[in-house]
């Protein structure tokens, strides 16, 4: 299964860090070439495509989130673009398709739950877990 769009305007990504694991990545950290980083949400599973939500992140906004201060959904309803990407990746493997999105057009069943902030198990992930290139 692929994770990531290629070659799209999000520029060439790569997973840094996994912040929650079911059957796959549903919630990661990754970065482009060009030093950006965004925080991807998995929002839904259709019959023939996964559809994600990127937003771009500071650093000062992934710590937190990793240290449980900010809640999930607020990184898509309150971005700190002015933007949030969602990312339809189809199963057959042909090109993603990105569109850019202002916060207040989000379809409100794709967020995260109010009020769920992330929690690491530490026994369920490695505090540095990669996903290698070869996954995506």
């Amino acid at each position: 299964m692929v994770f990531l769009p290629l070659d799209m305007i999000l520029g060439k990504l790569k997973i840094i860090k996994v912040l929650d694991w079911f059957d796959g990545p549903r919630l990661f950290i990754a970065e482009n070439t060009s030093g950006i980083r965004y925080i991807a949400f998995w929002a839904d599973e259709r019959e023939n495509e996964s559809l994600w939500l990127y937003a771009a992140v500071s650093e000062e906004r992934i710590a937190s989130v990793i240290a449980g201060q900010f809640d999930l959904r607020s990184i898509y309803t309150n971005p700190e673009g002015e933007s949030v990407f969602l990312v339809c990746l189809p199963h057959s493997g042909d090109r993603a398709f990105v569109e850019a999105l202002l916060p207040e057009k989000l379809d409100i069943e794709m967020l995260p739950p109010e009020d769920d902030f992330l929690v690491l198990d530490e026994e369920a992930i490695a505090p540095n877990l990669m996903v290698s290139e070869t996954m995506v």
